[in-house]
């Protein structure tokens, strides 16, 4: 059996605190890091991204880097959690950052229409 001195189990559990704390803080950093903007994103929401590779704008899932819609040509994020992410033929409505509705744009409901219409569109260049 070890024979320790008071300080020294003192030292040893606060080591072991430090450690603790530090791999948590890592974790939460992580964690918070992957809902933030990167590089490239213009706008996230949530798991969802909107990224600017060298063509077009794609929106992305950002936890497994899958593309729900390509070439978007703009976005418009409502006052109740949704966001309305178009393209040419298609337009992707996301709830509260957490799960997603592909739909078309000719079968788009009266409301669809009118949340589609206050869409901010990306300027060419």
């Amino acid at each position: 059996m070890l024979n320790w001195k008071r300080n020294e189990k003192f030292m040893f559990a606060g080591t072991l605190i430090a450690i603790f704390l530090i791999l948590i803080f890592s974790v939460i950093f992580i964690k918070g890091a992957s809902h933030t903007p990167g590089k490239d994103d213009v706008a996230v929401f949530g798991k969802f991204a909107i990224s600017r590779p060298p063509v077009n704008y794609d929106l992305y899932h950002k936890d497994n880097s899958k593309t729900v819609l390509e070439n978007v040509t703009g976005y418009y994020e409502s006052s109740d959690s949704q966001v309305y992410v178009q393209n040419n033929s298609d337009f992707v409505v996301i709830n509260k950052g957490t799960s997603y509705e592909k739909r078309s744009l000719k079968k788009a409901s009266k409301n669809d229409r009118r949340m589609l219409s206050r869409i901010n569109k990306f300027e060419e260049e």
